[in-house]
């Protein structure tokens, strides 16, 4: 028999900021733009298409709440031209378990009801990068420098690129530096992949490490720390080109 699932919780992070405590409901939809190709003749009279790019589309519905930083943090990517990144866990946010997570504009946010109604929320936004099925590397609150626990993933054969998204929640510091770090076996030798960028608050950074990589331990190391603590949720996730 098919297992099927239900949707229990959720985490959903916006650049940086957790949208769970206000959401009840979130979609993802990966689309296939196919270009027609039907000619004269096509067989048995059935049209005929071609395969082109992909594209990805999000929602999250939920409760609105003015005095919290959801309305604000909402009407300011919608007004923006800037990109940001989501992060969907369905489930809970535990490193190894599945995460969905791609850079997005954010297309719509619709907001307020009726008399007497909790008001709702919905945000629709629209990829801007490519949609990755993946993991969650970290999800921890760090006070030193340090490690995370090693996961183990897949490596990144030729044709395929590994994404990285963090989205730092909660930042008590003036300055923090991750680095990705790969090995080929849970106790050995780690490597630094990817040095991302130091973090100054909170917020997103987003990642891309090109093939080949045959290491499938990895792990997210804080290698500075100005300051007292910084929390993060990582997801990790390999990706065809196209």
């Amino acid at each position: 028999m098919a297992k099927y699932g239900i949707l229990k919780n959720a985490k959903i992070l916006l650049g940086g900021n957790d949208l769970s405590g206000f959401s009840n409901e979130v979609g993802c939809v990966v689309k296939r733009a196919m270009k027609d190709a039907t000619v004269f003749t096509s067989p048995n009279g059935f049209d005929e298409s071609v395969p082109a790019g992909f594209s990805s589309e999000f929602k999250v519905n939920g409760f609105w709440d003015y005095a919290a930083d959801p309305d604000a943090v909402l009407w300011e990517r919608q007004q923006s031209e800037l990109e940001s990144s989501l992060l969907i866990t369905p489930g809970e946010v535990a490193a190894g378990n599945l995460a969905y997570f791609s850079k997005i504009h954010a297309a719509s946010y619709g907001f307020l009801g009726g008399k007497d109604d909790l008001a709702p929320f919905a945000l629709g936004a629209k990829g801007n990068s490519a949609g990755v099925r993946g993991i969650i590397l970290a999800n921890q609150a760090f006070t030193e420098t340090g490690e995370s626990d090693p996961v183990q993933y897949l490596g990144v054969l030729a044709g395929n690129r590994l994404y990285l998204s963090l989205h730092c929640t909660d930042f008590d510091a003036t300055s923090a530096q991750f680095v990705l770090q790969s090995s080929t076996d849970e106790e050995g030798s780690y490597t630094d992949r990817i040095t991302l960028p130091a973090l100054s608050g909170t917020g997103y950074l987003w990642a891309i490490l090109d093939p080949p990589l045959a290491n499938t331990w990895y792990r997210l190391a804080l290698s500075t720390l100005t300051g007292t603590s910084v929390t993060v949720t990582v997801g990790i996730g390999i990706q065809a080109q196209t």
